[in-house]
């Protein structure tokens, strides 16, 4: 395989790459354009073939919160390769070479949505969390008097919400620390209509709708965040109050969504779920910045790594009352490739459940222990990049 010049792109080069991730995942240029220009050009990388652009990506600076700890992350999105440069071996050599930077600058793992899942397996990612689509039948909300009141949403409030969210993401397990560019592109209140949620006049939660486009009875939610049921049950009444021109709700979320709770007939439909793939990049980093529950124990890990030799080798994991610490060395007793560890790293998979598809090896208590160690709520995020 060929050695390609991977680079910064130029302004145009930039817009050269726009145009390819057009071709790969549609929508209009602009929208394509507006898409890479947002993150700011240190953050795209393309690849050159003959001089001209051929492939590029975005790397996201952002973080996870895993048992409430923020773990440094680059989200990886548009990973996009032009029609006539395939099978070169562009996007796998992109993926590397953006793995080793992220490397070099202190970054613990790396995420993304797959639209193939071969290509980031091959450099080292596994499915590790879900995001899921929801439908909810409007007519079905009892209209009610909710305690509480709701504000309509302006730029003022934006702090607000973002404190909001913020409260919510680090109680949930796999929540973005959501970078400021994502906030631009997901709450657009020159376009999208939404209302700030107070409970006993105190800030509780938010919620943004799209507008209806006409002659389409489905009410898109842009974002919805809240802290509270009352929170909830005064949003959903936002929603019941749509019922005269829409039928359907949909908005994308998490598994673990307060609206099934609350509504006493035809609760929601989990629509489908969709599982997004991690990559473990500085494994001390990694293993030193997400949380663990209050247990102490000892875990001798013999890891495998082709793509970033760094992580491999032998380390010890210590946790002192969930306290963690890494050391180089030790007996090697519990076997893992690299991909193996993102799933027991969020907790999408047990040590037993690995065990069982041969992709962790170990005696029974080391890995019955590392259950207890790595045990987490089903990890999940409500953004999409």
């Amino acid at each position: 395989m060929n050695d390609y010049p991977i680079i910064t792109p130029s302004e145009q080069q930039a817009r050269d790459y726009a145009a390819i991730t057009t071709q790969a995942f549609g929508g209009s240029l602009d929208e394509s354009i507006e898409w890479v220009f947002d993150l700011g050009l240190p953050g795209v990388r393309v690849a050159l073939a003959d001089g001209q652009v051929a492939a590029g990506l975005k790397a996201h600076d952002m973080a996870h919160y895993f048992l409430g700890r923020r773990v440094a992350t680059w989200g990886i999105g548009g990973v996009a390769v032009a029609p006539h440069h395939r099978n070169l071996g562009l996007a796998c050599q992109l993926m590397v070479d953006t793995l080793r930077d992220a490397r070099s600058k202190g970054i613990a793992v790396s995420s993304l949505y797959p639209a193939t899942q071969k290509l980031y397996r091959k450099v080292g990612y596994e499915r590790a969390g879900v995001h899921s689509k929801w439908k909810l039948n409007i007519p079905a909300i009892a209209l009610e008097q909710t305690p509480g009141n709701a504000i309509p949403l302006t730029e003022d409030h934006l702090p607000t919400i973002k404190q909001l969210y913020t409260q919510q993401a680090k109680k949930h397990h796999g929540w973005l620390d959501r970078p400021d560019h994502f906030w631009t592109h997901r709450i657009r209140l020159d376009i999208d209509f939404g209302y700030l949620i107070l409970i006993d006049d105190q800030p509780a939660g938010y919620i943004v709708f799209k507008p209806c486009k006409q002659g389409v009875n489905e009410l898109w939610i842009q974002q919805w965040c809240v802290t509270s049921p009352d929170a909830a049950r005064l949003s959903l009444q936002l929603i019941a109050q749509h019922r005269s021109i829409n039928q359907t709700a949909y908005w994308y979320g998490t598994p673990d969504e307060w609206a099934p709770w609350l509504l006493p007939n035809d609760t929601p439909e989990l629509q489908y779920q969709e599982d997004w793939m991690l990559r473990i990049v500085d494994i001390d980093a990694a293993l030193t910045q997400r949380g663990y529950p209050p247990i102490t124990a000892e875990f001798h890990l013999d890891l495998t790594d082709d793509i970033l030799p760094d992580n491999a080798g032998r380390r010890v994991l210590t946790l002192r009352q969930g306290k963690p610490t890494v050391q180089p060395g030790g007996s090697g007793r519990i076997a893992l490739d690299i991909r193996a560890l993102a799933p027991l790293y969020t907790g999408y998979l047990s040590p037993q459940h690995l065990r069982d598809l041969d992709r962790i090896a170990g005696p029974h208590e080391d890995l019955a222990l590392l259950a207890a160690a790595f045990t987490a709520p089903l990890p999940a995020m409500p953004d999409h990049f």
